[in-house]
């Protein structure tokens, strides 16, 4: 069975032994050990080294030609190593050969960061879409793995506040769009449900439950998952009853406080005006995280690719949502949770109230007014830069989404 990662801190950089560049002897020789050597002539042969193990670590990440900043930095460090070579440079030369060496020791950070995030995120799909094929050709249920990321998933959201990954997936893989899914919505739950207003528990659950909500999908053909085929009696008979049939069999693995993971799972394609299937559920019939799992399936959804249609945008999603709530299929307070977050969401480019733009940054989840409140950067370069935390400057807002 499927081991998944348990509580995680983001590493340092570290890089694989291929791309430590040089020797100590070979370094060394870059280095003129006369004691008599020092100032500006022992600064430039140090930046040299610098220079140079940057450029093979820089060549050496796999990237691609077309990789933003790469080539722009392979040809700064170029010219400054030849300009190190030439062991002339005066202190305001060598400051700014430092600079350079600086802004691409930061590309190379991040560069790593983003691969790091990469990782972690296809190890967790990976491992989920494991444990799914598990439970439906060899029967294998037991539900600790995915406990286990559950809470990592819960743990790293309160600590760090990452924006939402999206998981793409086509349903010619079931097991994997299953897993991708359910990952989406998760995510989805656990930036609705404010820990000031729910409990641990319920919050846990409900990423429980999002994970596993659509696994009976994969029950189905491919050919009718994908659209390329009609349904016939039985697939949609199948199709009907995924939900229900994955609640009774996730039951008996279920501990007494998880319970409500089975119910909501039934229950998330019912509607409160009954038209949902499979039972035709009215409102008073449905649990609180049936009718949230309910909403962050929808808009999960709408926010993906489907084998008819196109990805909606996160704003359109959220419109989509709060007119199925308007018309009493889903439930109201639950959709109200989206916003703002889901029509502004981490990396949005907005215009505050005083003409000011800036870039989203993060969502307090703990903001004093009990509201959901973002964190902007303004300014266009590292001396800039501003912090605008909305909790705290009360007299401005975002009129739009740039």
């Amino acid at each position: 069975m499927a081991q998944f990662p348990t509580d995680q801190t983001t590493p340092t950089l570290s890089l694989p032994p291929r791309l430590r560049l040089l020797s100590h002897a070979s370094a060394a020789s870059l280095v003129d050990s006369d004691p008599e050597d020092t100032g500006p002539q022992m600064g430039l042969r140090e930046q040299l080294l610098r220079a140079k193990q940057l450029l093979l670590q820089l060549k050496g990440l796999g990237q691609t030609p077309d990789t933003p900043g790469l080539q722009q930095n392979l040809a700064m460090l170029r010219l400054t190593i030849r300009s190190l070579e030439t062991g002339e440079a005066n202190q305001s030369q060598l400051q700014d050969i430092r600079l350079v060496l600086d802004e691409v020791t930061r590309h190379l950070n991040l560069q790593s960061q983003q691969r790091r995030i990469l990782n972690n995120h296809e190890d967790q799909r990976s491992q989920l879409t494991e444990w799914f094929e598990n439970a439906i050709q060899k029967d294998i249920w037991p539900l600790d793995g995915v406990r286990e990321l559950a809470n990592h998933l819960y743990r790293e959201y309160l600590l760090q506040a990452p924006p939402l990954w999206w998981y793409q997936a086509t349903p010619d893989e079931p097991f994997l769009w299953a897993a991708s899914h359910g990952l989406n919505t998760a995510q989805v739950l656990q930036r609705m449900l404010h820990p000031v207003r729910f409990s641990s528990r319920h919050i846990q659950n409900a990423i429980l439950a999002g994970l596993l909500h659509d696994l009976g999908m994969t029950r189905l053909p491919v050919k009718v998952l994908a659209a390329q085929e009609q349904t016939n009696s039985t697939t949609r008979q199948q199709w009907r009853h995924h939900a229900p049939w994955l609640a009774e069999r996730l039951r008996p693995y279920l501990k007494p406080e998880e319970f409500d993971v089975a119910l909501a799972i039934a229950q998330h394609h019912e509607r409160l005006d009954g038209s949902g299937y499979p039972m035709k559920l009215k409102q008073q019939e449905l649990i609180d995280l049936g009718r949230q799992l309910a909403v962050a399936d929808s808009y999960a959804a709408l926010c993906q690719p489907r084998p008819h249609r196109e990805a909606y945008s996160t704003r359109k999603a959220v419109q989509l949502v709060l007119q199925e709530a308007r018309q009493g299929r889903l439930d109201q307070i639950a959709a109200l949770l989206l916003l703002p977050w889901a029509s502004a969401p981490v990396g949005s480019l907005v215009e505050l109230a005083d003409g000011s733009t800036g870039k989203i940054i993060a969502w307090n989840q703990l903001a004093t007014s009990g509201d959901w409140k973002p964190i902007i950067v303004m300014g266009s370069n590292h001396e800039s830069l501003r912090f605008l935390d909305l909790d705290v400057v009360r007299d401005r807002h975002i009129i739009r989404v740039v």
